[in-house]
């Protein structure tokens, strides 16, 4: 039993492991799945706030374009000054974008090609400025080949710049998410052939502890076995012993009663059989029990018990077995008897014969102890009687 619970604590502690284990894997997973995701989403908003920075700056470069020009083509002096405001407010605010697009993480292409763009627009700025100081001066000539011929080449470089920026910075956006999916990926091919050696090792521990619960179930089995053969048999003969007969016959006593035949006890005392062991030695007396054990199972029926009730006395339950029938096994078990021999020294040495009592089941009776009193006594009768010879019990 002891064995028993320690296999139980095995498998318990084995299935307490399994479970920490699992705990571990699914918090770990959880703390990296929000690390990809975080990353993932940290390059999104990067990427999506380099994209907007860029996407303003190239427009306020096109509006400024297109006011310098507006102001040209105005005649309207209040809407040139209007136009001139709205030149003016555009630097400052392009200002701030350059400043929150240095701020962000640029990777070395997206750094030269933004430095490429600022240095054109630090080309485009004076001549722009130089243009709109022309056009307050009213040199209208002046200004149209300053603006086909210097700056619109520059501002379609500065176009191409920004779009070109903008193009390696979608780019690398796609870059990094190909790298955070890929990282994910891996992430959970390795989890998965971890989750898959955690299910093998678990497998291979339950297994391991239930082939030792088997065993020691099978132990215990075979323990319980010896136990009960114990409990039930004479272990000098190997015959069942008094308790055995008592509970069979116990078992018969509070069960119905055929009318014919009976049940029939046999009791068996053997005559002189101490002298054997004082001349002999007890070695030699045990192993003729064991002889006359082999010689009365040969006289009995299959379905008889044969019992050792104690020293050199044994007993013969035949169940549903008529009076002619008992007579019989009795006189061939005491043949039997009489007749068996064992060889010491090369001499055969035979026993002095047994006394037997018959006791007959009735309706009247109470327990095992009455019955085997019964045949004791027949016993009992046939031994004063001068030995080796069968005695039946008085029913009254």
């Amino acid at each position: 039993m002891r064995k028993k619970l320690e296999s139980k604590q095995i498998i318990i502690v084995n299935a307490v492991v399994v479970l920490l284990f699992i705990v571990i894997l699914v918090t770990v997973n959880l703390f990296h799945f929000n690390h990809l995701n975080s990353n993932l989403s940290s390059i999104n908003e990067i990427y999506n706030t380099k994209l907007e920075i860029i996407t303003r700056m190239s427009r306020i470069v096109r509006d400024r374009s297109l006011t310098m020009l507006n102001m040209h083509l105005s005649n309207d002096i209040w809407h040139i000054d209007e136009q001139y405001m709205r030149f003016n407010q555009l630097a400052p605010e392009f200002i701030q974008l350059r400043e929150r697009l240095r701020q962000q993480p640029m990777a070395p292409d997206e750094q030269a090609e933004l430095d490429r763009c600022l240095a054109l627009i630090r080309k485009t700025q004076p001549l722009q400025e130089r243009i709109v100081q022309r056009i307050y001066d009213g040199r209208d000539a002046q200004v149209l080949d300053d603006i086909m011929y210097e700056d619109m080449p520059l501002e379609s470089r500065l176009w191409e710049g920004f779009n070109r920026l903008d193009r390696i910075v979608r780019n690398n956006a796609e870059q990094a998410r190909q790298v955070a999916n890929e990282e994910f990926k891996n992430s959970l091919y390795i989890i998965i052939s971890v989750a898959a050696v955690l299910a093998l090792l678990t497998v291979l521990l339950m297994k391991h502890a239930l082939r030792r619960l088997q065993l020691i179930e099978t132990r215990l089995i075979d323990r319980a076995e010896l136990l009960s053969w114990d409990a039930t048999h004479d272990p000098l003969t190997n015959i069942w012993n008094r308790r055995f007969l008592e509970h069979r016959v116990n078992q018969l006593i509070n069960g119905d009663y055929p009318p014919e035949p009976r049940h029939v006890l046999v009791y068996i005392d053997l005559d002189n059989f101490k002298p054997i062991n004082d001349i002999y030695g007890h070695f030699l007396g045990d192993d003729f029990l064991r002889a006359i054990a082999l010689c009365v199972e040969a006289c009995i029926r299959k379905n008889d018990t044969l019992a050792r009730i104690g020293g050199d006395e044994f007993a013969i339950l035949l169940e549903n077995c008529t009076g002619e029938k008992a007579s019989a096994i009795a006189e061939c078990v005491r043949s039997a008897i009489s007749n068996c021999t064992i060889t010491y020294d090369g001499q055969p040495i035979r026993n002095g014969g047994c006394s037997i009592g018959i006791a007959v089941f009735d309706e009247h009776l109470e327990n095992f102890q009455n019955l085997l009193k019964q045949a004791d006594h027949a016993c009992y009768d046939a031994k004063r009687a001068g030995g080796n010879r069968i005695s039946y019990a008085d029913r009254n």
